[in-house]
This record gives C-alpha cells, sequence and structure tokens, in this order.
C-alpha cells in the first residue's frame, strides 16, 4: 500500500524516443459499484467500538513508539495461562534485533507446535484484524521452517504461510496482514487459531508477535445495499458483496503524499503508503496544504484529509499531456476477485465545473471509466469522492495495473487526469478463504518507466529450442526515424546509426521476462515464443 507526485516528463533528452512493450491480461474487468452519498455530518475521526492491541508474548502493558498502549497475552483474559505454559513457548529477541523496529510488538513473540487459539470478546460489527510478524531465527525454532494456517472464525485468513520467506521476497524485516472481516449480531467473541503445517513438514511451527482487532464504521467497505448495480465496458452487472464477505488489505497508497502513520489515520490506525514503488508511469505531484475538505458526499473518515490534499496528476498542457499517462503495476494473487477503491478530491482553482477535466480509467487494459469527471461526481472543488471496482485476476497473472489517461475524445478546457489515494483489498472465496496457494508472493522490482497507449517503437523479446540447447534472439529496437533526404524522390534503405540503438543484454532481457516466465508468453513466431516485459 503506496503513493507519490510532480510534474515531471518523461524523457531527459532532447529527442523523445518511446518504448511500447506488449501487454497481454487475463483478467475480466466486473465493473463499478454504486456508492451511495452521504451527508456531511459524520465525525471527522471514527472511534472504534473495540480496540485490542495484544503484545504476544509479553507480560504487563507497553507502548509502542507510536505511543499506542499493548497488553501482553500472559495472564490476559484472551487465553488461559494453562494453555499459554502447555503449548506454547514465548521469547524475547536479542536488542540486535531491535534495530530499526518497534520493539512493541515485534521484539516479543509466541511460538506453537500444535494448534492454539486466542479468544477476544468483541461487539457484533465489521472489524479489521491486523497480525504482525516479525520472522527471526531463535534457539529451537529456525525463521525458515515456520509454516502455518490461521483462522478467524470461519474465515481462513492464511494457508501454509511463511512469514521469512514472505518477507524476504518483499525485502522487509516485519509483516503485517490485514483483513477486514464481520462479527455476526447472535456473536459476542472471535476465536484466532494458528495452525502449524506440521501434516506438510515435520518441524513446522507458527509463530505470532502482535495481534490487533479494531472496529471499523458499518459500510466501510461493504456498501449499504445488498445488490449492487455494477456496470462493465456499458453492460449492467449484479455484483453482491454481502456484509460477512472477508476482505484482506493488498494495498493502500496515499497517492502523491508521503507514509500516513496509523496514528495519522482517521481513527481505523491504518498505514497509507507512498505509491513510489508501483509507478510505472508517473506524473506531477500536486499539493495544496490550505485546501478546505468538505465531506458533503461520504463521510470524513473514509480517509484521512492528507489523502485528499495530495494527487498525481499528468498536468494541463495539451500538447504534452496526452502523450502520458498515470500507470501503477501492484502484484496481487491470481484466482482472486478483488475490490479496487480510487479516491479523488479536485483542488485546483482551474477545474471547478463538470467538464472542466474528463479522463480515462483503465483496470488491466478493461475501460473501467470511459468519461471521469471529478467534479460531477463530487459536486465541487475540495470535496473527496470515491468510486469501486472489482476485477477478476485469472492464474498466470500475478499484477493488476491502474491506467488513467486523459480523454483526448472529449471537449474539455483541460486534458487531464488525476488520482489522490489508491486502495485495493483481496475478496474472499466462495470456500471462505482469502489465501493464496503459495505463501511467497511474486517479487515485485522496482518499476521501470513504460507508455502503454502512446508509443514509436515496439519491442518483442522471443526463444526456441533446438536440440535442447536454448537459442535466445532478441528483436530489439525498430526506430522509425523518418528523415527528409533532399528533394530525390527515389526511395533509399535508410540504416539507423549504431549509436541511436539502444543493445541490450541477455540479463537485462532475463529481468524484463521474470527470467522467460511462461506466464509472460502472448505468442509464438518464427523465432519460437513471444514475451511481454517491462524494460528501462
Amino acid at each position: 500500500m503506496f503513493l507519490q507526485h510532480v510534474i515531471a516528463p518523461m524523457q531527459k533528452n532532447s529527442c523523445r524516443y518511446l518504448v511500447i512493450l506488449t501487454f497481454v491480461y487475463s483478467s475480466f474487468f466486473h465493473g463499478h459499484l454504486a456508492i451511495a452519498a452521504t451527508s456531511d455530518l459524520s465525525p471527522s475521526r471514527y472511534y472504534p467500538t473495540d480496540i485490542i492491541l495484544l503484545n504476544c508474548g509479553s507480560f504487563g502493558n507497553s507502548t509502542a513508539l507510536d505511543d499506542r498502549g499493548w497488553m501482553g497475552d500472559v495472564g490476559s483474559k484472551f487465553t488461559s495461562s494453562r494453555l499459554l505454559n502447555q503449548t506454547s513457548v514465548s521469547a524475547k529477541a536479542p536488542h540486535s534485533h531491535g534495530f530499526s523496529i518497534d520493539p512493541v510488538p515485534y521484539m516479543t513473540v509466541r511460538f506453537f507446535r500444535s494448534p492454539f487459539t486466542y479468544t477476544f470478546h468483541v461487539k457484533p460489527g465489521q472489524k479489521f484484524i491486523r497480525l504482525h510478524f516479525y520472522p527471526a531465527s531463535f534457539p529451537g525454532f529456525e525463521r525458515s521452517e515456520a509454516f502455518f494456517s490461521v483462522k478467524a472464525g470461519p474465515y481462513t485468513l492464511l494457508s501454509n504461510f511463511s512469514p521469512s520467506h514472505t518477507a524476504d521476497a518483499l525485502g522487509v524485516k516485519v509483516l503485517v496482514k490485514e483483513f477486514s472481516v464481520n462479527i455476526n449480531d447472535n456473536q459476542r467473541s472471535i476465536n484466532i487459531t494458528f495452525l502449524p503445517s506440521s501434516n506438510a513438514r515435520k518441524d513446522a511451527f507458527a509463530f505470532i508477535n502482535g495481534i490487533e482487532i479494531v472496529s471499523m464504521p458499518a459500510n466501510l467497505y461493504y456498501p449499504r445495499s445488498r445488490d449492487i448495480d455494477v456496470s462493465s465496458s456499458g453492460h449492467q452487472h449484479d455484483f453482491l458483496i454481502k456484509k460477512n464477505t472477508a476482505l484482506e488489505a493488498v494495498h493502500r497508497l496515499n497517492v502523491g503524499g508521503s507514509y500516513i502513520s496509523p496514528n495519522n489515520d482517521s481513527g481505523m490506525f491504518r498505514s497509507w503508503l507512498e505509491d513510489t514503488n508501483y509507478l510505472l508511469e508517473s506524473g506531477g505531484v500536486l499539493v495544496n496544504t490550505t485546501q478546505r475538505i468538505r465531506s458533503t458526499r461520504i463521510p470524513n473518515y473514509i480517509a484521512p484529509a492528507q489523502v485528499y490534499r495530495t494527487a498525481r496528476s499528468v498536468g494541463m498542457d495539451k500538447e504534452v499531456n496526452m502523450r502520458y499517462n498515470l500507470t501503477w503495476k501492484l502484484p496481487v494473487d491470481p484466482g482472486f476477485k478483488y475490490l479496487v477503491r480510487l479516491h479523488f478530491c479536485a483542488f485546483q482553482g482551474q477545474t471547478k465545473k463538470s467538464g472542466n477535466r474528463k479522463f480515462h480509467i483503465y483496470i488491466n487494459n478493461e475501460t473501467a471509466e470511459a468519461n471521469a469527471d471529478v467534479i460531477t461526481w463530487s459536486g465541487g472543488n475540495g470535496i473527496p469522492i470515491y468510486r469501486d471496482y472489482v476485477v477478476f485476476i485469472q492464474k498466470g497473472n500475478p499484477h493488476l495495473v491502474i491506467a488513467l489517461l486523459p480523454n483526448s475524445d472529449s471537449k474539455t478546457r483541460y486534458s487531464e487526469a488525476i488520482l489522490n489515494g489508491l486502495e485495493i483489498f483481496k475478496i474472499k472465496k466462495s470456500d471462505g478463504s482469502l489465501p493464496r496457494p503459495s505463501p511467497v508472493p511474486v517479487p515485485f522490482p522496482a518499476p521501470q518507466p513504460a507508455i502503454f497507449w502512446h508509443s514509436s517503437r515496439f519491442i518483442a523479446i522471443g526463444w526456441s529450442a533446438l536440440g535442447g540447447v536454448a537459442l535466445l534472439s532478441i528483436i530489439v529496437v525498430i526506430v522509425l526515424c523518418w528523415r527528409r533526404l533532399g528533394k530525390s524522390k527515389k526511395r533509399e534503405v535508410l540504416s539507423v546509426p549504431k549509436e541511436q540503438c539502444r543493445q541490450f543484454s541477455l540479463a537485462e532481457i532475463r529481468a524484463a521476462t521474470n527470467n522467460f516466465n511462461k506466464a509472460l508468453v502472448i505468442g509464438e513466431g518464427g523465432f519460437g515464443r513471444v514475451f511481454k516485459g517491462y524494460i528501462n
């Protein structure tokens, strides 16, 4: 979950060379969820009815660096001391482990060799469940041997999960897995159970550093209506999101802005990350710290005000911005439906009326909005609004791509696209499960600039096999440089000067295609398979 911006042209040289790679996405876009408007009487900060911060493996109360208070699970009401002593082991990490890591809750841990359950007494309603992991090795507990599942009531949140593999793939030290679940009216508690994958691995164990349970407002992510009208490419669909649907927060980004800590959220302790790591093509950063945010269409607590005071934009110069788009590429687990929430707030003085700015929204190359108009949606400048979409990511496609393009066909005053915030949630399957088959996410390399729809060059990457020996052939850059060669009408074959051609190494091609991943194959040609990929 992350975001950021500032207007900067894509090219740095006087001669602009645009590169396009062929992208084929096997995702099916389900549509836009109709959102009911609400009054402006909602408080700017939500006050949860339940806030539980459990520091596992610890005794007594502790304060984290963000000043939130955590209680230890030793002697707590969430489990018995007898069970803790008989079926689990607690440990404290050496001080050397704690460099740049919050001691609470990550410096204490509880291990399980057999199934173990915490019982939390809470009020009915929708809740955030956040599981905190610091995958470190301890005597008798090698980090790479931790494989386990986690269940919360009827939901399987994690399955055969490896915190160490996941953290290593993402390049992080700690993990926070956030879920949204519903507690029914006839319930007064929820059980969270840790189950080591001992049937698959002899020495497997489970562990947890911290458990967080926070109430959320009714219908924060679950619309009020049972049946939601969804439109996709002009077709109407019914997509049902019941209140007992479980969600996993995959990304939450403050577009164009800096990191927003849990304490600076609107009362629900969500983290909003920068979008820099996910940008394929960036626009400029817009900031308006003096803009008064008026929540006349959605509750104030939908997102903190900081989200709506920054944005990323392609700019207002029609001659320039029609060549660019805003594009984010975010890793996801294939085989699931995803709820995509886009946050908007117009705060530029030039765009005050409906029709001043219209743009396209694409999700995995499917049209989500052909004529997005933030002022029409919100009703005016400084008024936040969000739009929800559902997309299905088929197997073999581990990414979700969101692109915003200025509308060249619309007779608007400014051909511009803008986005303030972004949230993506995995929707549980019909069997109640959220986890992916493999515990290791697809590594996400630092994104490189690329242009999807406005291009003058094409790159293809192919390979074939002969006698068991792989022959790699690369169709490198075909540069169309048109020159006027005097007044002669005779056509001549022009060769491109060598210094103007970009030569790609095999290592670069491997990196661009994820080592010739079969999931990136888009067809077969005379040279063998043809791959799609990203390259600078």
